[in-house]
């Protein structure tokens, strides 16, 4: 692929990320990735064969730019309570600064784009197979270490899904509206909490 196809793909993977992650992959049509990429159809075509080639594009890129920013917490994660908790924020971190991917993932889990199921268990099963051997040993019930591991996840996911409904009239955010930083501060604490009491992984330096 030459520098201008290159850079022409780009594009279109760029708008059909928004497109996707707004609409869903069964609610975006090719007309309307041809049109807010600013490309016609035989362009598009010639780059991406067809729309589920397209959509594992984006998908795939999503899940690379993920794993590339929690690449140093990965790279230095030991069974610790501060080691775990640097690689969740590193996860936090990302999907604030770049919902897309999440906002793919809710789509999927209502059966959009159910061709395309095999691209999460090629990215996730290596995942969790590495973090279950990393952590198997440290924690007090191994058996439901993958639970644990996915309640983070769940726990995430809903914070960006549904957020949270407060006691208190006057905390409540518009639905719409960016989270603001404090409410995302709020939740961070929460989840050391909560990997603290599931996890009771030791402290840096103590065996």
């Amino acid at each position: 692929m030459d520098k201008s196809s290159s850079s022409e793909a780009d594009r279109i993977i760029d708008k059909a990320t928004l497109l996707y992650a707004e609409l869903g992959f069964d609610g975006t049509t090719t007309d309307m990735i041809a049109e807010s990429a600013r490309v016609d159809k035989a362009a598009l075509r010639r780059l991406f064969p067809s729309s589920g080639a397209l959509y594992r594009a984006v998908l795939n890129r999503e899940m690379e730019a993920q794993e590339a920013a929690a690449a140093e917490p990965m790279a230095t994660l030991a069974p610790t309570r501060q080691a775990l908790e640097r690689l969740v924020d590193s996860y936090l971190d990302f999907n604030i600064k770049r919902p897309e991917l999440m906002k793919l993932l809710q789509h999927r889990r209502t059966g959009d784009a159910a061709d395309a199921a095999d691209i999460e268990y090629q990215n996730l099963t290596p995942w969790l197979t590495w973090m279950t051997d990393k952590l198997h040993d440290a924690v007090p019930e191994p058996d439901y270490l993958e639970y644990l591991l996915w309640t983070i996840q769940w726990t995430i996911a809903g914070f960006f899904s549904h957020g949270v409904v407060y006691s208190d009239p006057l905390h409540q955010r518009p639905r719409g509206e960016p989270i603001p930083t404090a409410e995302v501060e709020e939740f961070r604490e929460y989840l050391h909490y909560l990997m603290s009491r599931l996890f009771e992984l030791p402290e840096d330096g103590v065996s």
